[in-house]
Parts: C-alpha cells; structure tokens; sequence
C-alpha cells in the first residue's frame, strides 16, 4: 500500500511559501517527510513467525535519559514505571481487557530501551501473560542507570526496531512509546527518518508522551501511524508537570494498548478500519490553488463582461 503523507497544518503555510519561492522540500537538509500513517493494513511481516510465542501486541517504551532530564526526574519516572506495572490491577486493567487474538489468552510482549548520546536496551524483550509478569518486568525499571549526553532519540528507534523483528514473539501488532522533553534534540531529522523507517517496516503505530512543552516542538515529526484497535491513530499526551507523569502514563498505556473504545470481554475486535482519506501533498496543494486562482479570475472577466 501507498503510504499517505500525513502534513501537519501549522507546516502547511511554510511549505506553500517555500514551494512559491522556488524551492523544493527535498532540497533543504533541515525539512523533513512526516512518518506515513498505518491505512488500516494488516500488521507487517515477521520473521520465523511459526518459531515465536504470539502476543496481541509487542511494546516498546522508549525513554530519554539525556542531560536535560535530571538525576531526580529520571528517578521519578523510572519510580512511575514501577508502580504500574507492580499495581495488583495492572494485568486486569491493561492487558485482560486485549482481544485482538480472541483465540489465546491476552497477553503482551513488552521492551524498554534508553537513550543520551548512546543507546541501549535496558529490559530485554519479555513475556506479560498474568499479574506476576507484570511486577517481575516493574521491578526491573529500580535497576536502570541514567545514561545522560545528547538526545539520540533516533538511535533508540533504531534499536527497537530491530530488536523487535529479530526478539521471541509474534505481535498482532507492534507500538512504540517515547518519553521525551525534546531538549537539545541534535538528532531530530534522524529521529524523524528513523520514525518514517519503523512505520514502512512495520511497526502500526509510534506514540509520545510530552514531559514539556519544548517536546511539542519536536515530537509531532516523529509520531505516526495507527493503533491496535484500528481506530485510535498516533497521538501526544503531555504530562504539564513531574508530578503529572504517572496519571498521564496510565492514560496514554490504556489508550495505545486498547483504544478509545477497547474490544469488550466477549466479543472479538472489530475489523481493520477502511482507509482514510489522504491528505494532499503539497504540490497538489499549489495545483488545486492554481486552479482556483485561474476559475476566480475567469469569473471576474465573466462578470465585467
């Protein structure tokens, strides 16, 4: 399938005037093509599929543990990530309600990754299939060290990437969660080009949560794609604050792993939502301006005449 360029309307006014100045999208070093959105196709292909344990859906949580996040702050989010996952109604309120694959019980394939100047896969793939899974992978985020440098946030959708393809499991479908405040973000046109690379190979959706305003500046570029309930399509939450985080992550989980409206309990998913329409590019956008340009002046010789 085609994939649709999804255009941000605050760019739109920048990319006429650009394209009215002569000048090509392609041509300057700094813009970059918004990841493509998931049509609604089928999850992509992964290898030795018939070898590995099948999941409804296989989870990345991408965090920035760059220098502009503090020793404390990191803490604090790590401290959020441990007490989700080791809530007694974690598996209850997250996972069970997950019926995606009707015919096996709901379970998840779930990954955290890091990144400063380097990356790292900090919590190898692994298995939640019940409540004791779930606070077994919890406790591991007390023993994860802050990286610190710049802000590779490319780097680690790289990594997720291919650990991804390359880890135990058979995901119905796969999404990727980035936890940034964007600062220094020396790394943003590979961010954004790594984002476009996961989506064309695969990968339905890839989410972000804002731990500042800064990050809105920088996270829409490499947001894309939908959801597992086929519905709910790549999105941003913002925290406002620290102490913010833990109630906008439980959110924003439920949201990416159910939807807005998750599958109930005794029925199966609905089916792959149709294909919305495309948004034009921006040559089309000029063309369809032109053309309305020719027919106004054709009705104002019209009228005079």
């Amino acid at each position: 399938m085609k994939p649709t360029h999804l255009i941000p309307v605050t760019l739109i006014g920048s990319l006429l005037s650009l394209s009215l100045l002569g000048f090509s999208s392609q041509a300057n070093a700094t813009t970059f093509v918004p990841p493509p959105i998931d049509n609604g196709a089928a999850p992509g292909p992964i290898p030795n599929a018939n070898n590995l344990t099948s999941v409804d859906v296989e989870l990345a949580l991408i965090l920035d543990s760059s220098n502009s996040i503090s020793q404390t702050n990191f803490e604090s989010i790590l401290n959020v990530y441990y007490n989700i996952f080791t809530d007694p109604q974690f598996f209850n309120d997250f996972i069970a309600p997950l019926r995606y694959d009707v015919d096996k019980k709901p379970q998840i394939a779930i990954s955290v990754f890091q990144f400063g100047t380097n990356v790292e896969q900090s919590i190898p793939w692994a298995l939640i299939s019940n409540q004791n899974d779930a606070k077994t992978f919890g406790n591991q985020f007390l023993s994860m060290t802050k990286m610190g440098g710049f802000t590779n946030m490319g780097g680690a959708i790289d990594l997720a990437t291919q650990t991804l393809f390359n880890n135990d499991f058979a995901g119905k479908y796969s999404v990727f969660d980035i936890s940034s405040d964007g600062r220094a973000f020396r790394s943003r046109p590979h961010a954004a080009v790594a984002s476009h690379n996961a989506l064309a190979a695969g990968i339905n959706a890839i989410n972000a949560i804002a731990i500042t305003q800064d990050s809105l500046s920088v996270l829409p570029s490499v947001i894309g794609g939908l959801n597992p309930d086929r519905k709910t399509t790549a999105f941003i939450v913002e925290t406002g604050s620290i102490e913010n985080y833990e109630a906008t992550l439980r959110d924003k989980l439920k949201q990416e792993l159910q939807g807005k409206s998750p599958c109930p309990l005794d029925s199966s998913c609905p089916p792959d939502s149709p294909d919305p329409s495309p948004i034009p590019e921006p040559s089309s956008i000029l063309g369809l301006l032109g053309i309305g340009l020719l027919a106004l002046v054709s009705k104002t010789n019209s009228s005079k005449s």
